[in-house]
């Protein structure tokens, strides 16, 4: 279980964000509910309260929605959202995780603008560019990795076959049965003068 200061800290942020979003006003529709997010390092509940913001739920609060956050999820995060969402499983209540992904999966941070309050905005600005940057970097790495070894499955070690080599072997198979098709078509018409 994350510890209670963990828990506060995340949920300052997660209402910091949800003050400037607009979707919240469906979270504001869903008073009451509770979910759990299921993190590798342990469970936080949240109930939804008055104008969609959050509070922490009771450890032994029934939840509507649970949402499990495993560590391959977390681990895919630098290559953007998609990755991340692919991964996540959601269990419960059908409406109320629709209204949960929909707000969570909209909300956008201005973290330069939170940042800069912090730092200074031009500090702010390249603190951002660089983390940026570093995310670009670390997709093209990825992405580079992902079809360097898509090549070398295919090309060097031969286990995989290629698309190529899939159509060669269809077109051969399908030449295969014309061919036996035909024969078959011949033998019958051989066949007919015998009787």
């Amino acid at each position: 279980m994350l510890s209670v200061f963990s828990q506060k800290l995340i949920l300052n942020i997660v209402n910091h964000l949800l003050k400037r979003d607009d979707n919240r006003e469906h979270l504001a529709n869903c008073s009451g509910k509770s979910f759990e997010i299921d993190l590798p390092l342990g469970a936080m509940k949240f109930t939804v309260v008055e104008k969609g913001f959050l509070d922490l739920a009771e450890k032994a609060a029934e939840v509507d929605v649970v949402i499990k956050i495993p560590s391959k999820a977390i681990s895919t995060w630098p290559l953007g959202f998609e990755e991340f969402r692919k991964n996540i499983e959601i269990y419960g209540n059908g409406d109320f995780a629709g209204t949960l992904a929909k707000v969570f999966g909209e909300i956008k941070w201005d973290y330069e603008d939170d940042l800069s309050q912090l730092i200074g905005d031009i500090l702010a600005h390249r603190v951002v560019n660089g983390v940026e940057e570093f995310n670009r970097t670390i997709r093209a790495a990825h992405n580079s990795f992902a079809h360097n070894m898509g090549e070398y499955i295919t090309e060097e070690a031969n286990i995989l076959v290629t698309g190529n080599e899939v159509v060669h072997y269809a077109d051969a198979v399908d030449e295969l049965r014309d061919s036996v098709e035909r024969l078959e078509q011949k033998l019958e018409q051989l066949e007919v003068p015998l009787k």
